[in-house]
């Protein structure tokens, strides 16, 4: 146990240096990194790693010249930490309690879907041009919440797998985890995608700037609080991340079943 929490300060330290991680969002990091280990030791981090590391590294590509539409922050803070990683830390918990592999796919899914959704939102912002509204079909600006586009698709599809891979690389035939197991927990996170877009186009809160008159997910812009653009103002980034790690997780469970 002693060697898994070296591990994971020293993840956590090399985050935080990188930026990666506020001060607060290391000690989030800490907690569900605790828990998981706590439930699935080496396996569970090495899963868990495969999301933040390539989460955090495709973040920060960016795209000379490219539109700004949402805030420039990679910086995970300690409430995005947990929107993305809190269901896989709780499904750590219920399997220490009840160790079923049906807990341990949740786990995986969960982050399935919050690697499919980063992936999908970051290669569609470099690599797609503009996106179209997932409801209304119309062209959207780089970064808006609720809009899709192929390359964006197919990177949503590539997070998932590549989460899902490493896990049935690390525990594949184990445990229950088979070929079909490895398809259930990739289709169970790319649904936890489309549930993430699907409210980003119907009720996630935008903000219009006063003073530019950009739309975006963050309330302050140009040190000036927006006003309510369209969506509720309390299903923010943070909620619609959790909903679609909560998905993924439910997906799997229910196709499992």
């Amino acid at each position: 146990m002693l060697m898994l929490l070296l591990f994971i300060v020293c993840i956590i330290g090399i985050a935080s240096y990188k930026k990666w991680l506020s001060p607060t969002g290391a000690a989030a990091a800490f907690i569900v990194g605790l828990v998981i280990a706590l439930a699935f030791s080496w396996p569970g981090l090495i899963i868990l790693g495969a999301f933040f590391v390539s989460s955090s590294l495709v973040s920060k590509l960016k795209k000379k010249g490219e539109e700004e539409t949402v805030k420039d922050d990679s910086t995970r803070t300690a409430r995005q930490v947990f929107a993305n990683g809190g269901v896989a830390a709780s499904a750590a918990l219920v399997y220490i309690v009840f160790p079923d592999f049906i807990w341990f796919a949740a786990f995986i899914a969960s982050l399935a879907a919050a690697t499919s959704d980063t992936w999908a939102s970051e290669f569609g912002r470099i690599f797609g041009g503009k996106p179209r509204h997932l409801l209304t079909f119309k062209l959207q600006p780089k970064g808006t919440s609720g809009a899709i586009s192929w390359p964006g698709t197919v990177a949503a599809l590539g997070g998932a797998l590549f989460v899902t891979g490493t896990a049935y690389l690390i525990v594949g035939g184990e445990n229950s985890f088979s070929l079909t197991s490895l398809v259930i927990l990739t289709l169970s996170g790319f649904l936890g995608q489309w549930v993430d877009t699907l409210m980003g186009a119907l009720l996630e809160v935008e903000y219009e700037c006063s003073v530019c008159g950009i739309v975006s997910e963050d309330k302050m812009h140009c040190q000036t609080a927006g006003a309510v653009a369209s969506g509720w103002s309390f299903i923010n980034n943070e909620v619609v991340n959790t909903c679609c790690t909560l998905s993924g997780a439910a997906f799997a469970i229910l196709f499992l079943l």
